[in-house]
Parts: C-alpha cells; structure tokens; sequence
C-alpha cells in the first residue's frame, strides 16, 4: 500500500484552518510569549519574496534574495539559504511543478549534508525540511523519511528543548500522518507546547523566530477537523489578536474539514 503523506510547507506561516469544540480553560497557552523578539530580516525578506512570487508567477524575488544572503555572509546563512529552498518548493507546488519543487527541496537538504547540523536550530529546519520532503516519496520510503524527521527533531530537543519550532515541526508531522500509520495522536499536544514557548530563547536577530503563526494555524485546523469548534474559535480569536496583518489565518479559518496540502 503507498503511503503519501501530504504537506506543504509553512509559508512563512502557512497555515489553513478548521474549527473545533471545549476543553478546560486552564490548557490554553498565555497569548504573550515568554520572551519576545522582533523578526529577523533574512526571514521577512524570505516570506515576503515567496508572496511577492506567488503574486508575479515568477521566481525572481527568491533569486534576488538568494544573491543578498550569499552577499551578506552570516554564521546563519546556511540556515537561510536552506529557509529559502523550502520556499521555492513551496512556490513551485503552487505552480503545480512538481519535479522542481521536489528538486528545490533536495537542495535544501543538500545544503544540511555539505555542513551537518551543529545547533537546536539547524536540526528543527531540517526536521521541518524533511518532513516537508515526505509528500515526495511513496511506501517504506516515506515511512524511513518520517522516522528521520523524529530522529532530527530529537536531536534538536536535546540541545534546547524549548525550542518553538521543533515543537510545530513534531506536531505538524503528527498531524499529517495518516491514523491507519500512527498518526494524528500527539499533534495537539505538540502545538500547544509550541504555543507555550517563547519566538526565541535568546534574543537575536539574526537568528529565526518563525513558527508561532504556522502553529496556530495547524491547531486551528486540527480543532476543525476533530470537529472542536469552540477551540477553533477561540485559538482563531487569539491569533488575530496577535497576527493582524496575516493573510494565512483567514484561510485556515475557512479551510476544510480534511487535512490537504498546505504549505511550510
């Protein structure tokens, strides 16, 4: 039987969303994360070149972006460079371009393999990379790359366990994997453990801070789609308050009741 997991991407907060029922008010995240920072700029350039691509139908914005990271070198631009592939494949399903997306995506990866990972950071975004990666392979080959994601992500709990975005990337993988292989017990627990962390531990602007919104994002559509609307609701109420200006929210709230590809 082929497995399939289908996923995409977060864009840059990605997220489309569902509408769920109650719990006890005590399991809810504090709205105000534990220590806030304001974005890095590689990660804004990144999420707003892939909006800005969307829009033209060209992928000149995440070219000219790739050029300023090289430019500018930083302890974090292989991070950036691999955040950058993600969003290229991301850009590419979009365009129902399958074979470059899946090739923009093992760039990426590639990027991981020249220069293993070393910090909590680089194993959460080849987590993320990888489990990103799954909707490419098909039967035990997507089940090894779905035990790899697992074996990233721990590696990046050990070194920070309060790390947000291994915590979205566990609970994004969770949710995407089909029940009939294991999946869908542990995503919610995941989210709101990342909904509970702090953008990040120590403050530095060079350094990600994405996650907060992609993880609203999936709660909202897991509530959805356990048919949880109260929790829905109210998760989606909180993210508006804290994400105004999101243009992903508003398709998760509306988004339907089955997962379906979504992206980052």
């Amino acid at each position: 039987m082929k497995l399939m997991l289908a996923k995409l991407p977060v864009m840059t907060g990605l997220c489309l969303v569902m509408l769920g029922g109650s719990a006890p008010r005590s399991k809810f995240p504090s709205l105000r994360p534990p220590l806030e920072t304001r974005q890095v700029s590689a990660q804004v350039e990144i999420e707003k070149a892939l909006g800005e691509a969307l829009r033209d139908h060209t992928t000149g914005p995440l070219l000219h972006v790739r050029q300023r990271i090289r430019r500018t070198a930083t302890p974090y631009s292989r991070y950036w460079l691999s955040y950058l592939a993600l969003h290229e494949s991301v850009y590419y399903l979009r365009q129902a371009d399958r074979p470059r997306a899946e090739q923009a995506i093992k760039a990426g990866l590639a990027l991981f393999e020249a220069t293993p990972p070393r910090h909590a950071e680089d194993y959460a975004l080849l987590a993320h990379l990888q489990s990103f990666a799954i909707q490419f392979h098909y039967g035990m080959a997507a089940a090894v790359a779905s035990s790899r994601v697992k074996e990233s992500a721990a590696q990046a709990l050990k070194l920070d366990a309060r790390n947000l975005r291994v915590h979205y990337v566990l609970g994004s993988n969770d949710f995407y994997t089909p029940a009939r292989y294991g999946g869908g017990k542990k995503a919610e627990s995941y989210l709101l453990k990342a909904l509970a962390l702090p953008d990040q531990t120590l403050k530095n602007t060079q350094a990600p801070s994405w996650g907060r919104e992609q993880t609203y994002g999936l709660l909202i559509k897991l509530y959805q789609r356990d048919n949880r609307p109260e929790l829905a609701r109210r998760y989606y109420a909180d993210a508006r308050r804290l994400f105004p200006a999101s243009t992903q929210l508003p398709a998760a709230a509306k988004s339907g009741a089955k997962p379906v590809a979504t992206n980052n």
